[in-house]
């Protein structure tokens, strides 16, 4: 147990080995400092939960102490099949799905491939993760987000003032760029 995560975690089983029913990982968003509370909440459910903690050596003058730093602040990640996510959105106040970016009606989801990698990370990592926002560099193939060009995808280029472009090659002949905020942006 490294990071305050069981190592029942780390078999998570997906569907592509025999699951009956799938399960897919979503994000809650909780109140300031209470993700542990949503964890006891979930786990009290029979829900398998994961809140990325980090442990870290606090030194002060006189003493050290390990202290659980939470890598995502007002973030569970839970894994559900379609039955208990159900259950838990008959109490939004309770438990606040995020929405997905792209698609404002879904929620958002995080595929099971990426949340083993992170919870690997997480639970065996002996330096420090950090968590940090996307970032897009020049020649990255991207999708708007949002906008009246939302859906499209293009390739990323960065102007020599720091902002961002999208660029869409028109076959020989030329391409074709905007102006584009980086938020508005995610890997195609």
């Amino acid at each position: 147990m490294k990071g305050g995560i069981s190592d029942n975690i780390m078999s998570v089983i997906g569907t592509d080995n025999g699951e009956a029913v799938p399960r897919r990982w979503y994000v809650l968003h909780t109140r300031m400092h209470g993700e542990r509370r949503t964890v006891a909440n979930l786990s009290r459910f029979g829900m398998e939960s994961f809140l990325p903690l980090q442990v870290e050596v606090h030194q002060w003058s006189d003493r050290k102490k390990k202290v659980a730093r939470l890598l995502l602040p007002m973030m569970v990640f839970v894994r559900l099949n379609q039955e208990e996510k159900a259950i838990l959105q008959r109490f939004p106040d309770t438990f606040k799905f995020l929405k997905d970016r792209v698609h404002k009606d879904s929620l958002m989801v995080v595929p099971d491939d990426q949340m083993q990698r992170f919870i690997f990370m997480v639970t065996r990592a002996d330096t420090e993760v950090s968590i940090e926002p996307p970032v897009f560099h020049r020649g990255d193939m991207v999708r708007i987000c949002k906008g009246g060009l939302r859906g499209m995808r293009g390739i990323m280029v960065r102007c020599p003032d720091g902002s961002a472009k999208v660029v869409i090659r028109i076959a020989h002949l030329a391409c074709a760029s905007v102006v584009i905020s980086e938020e508005w942006l995610e890997n195609a």
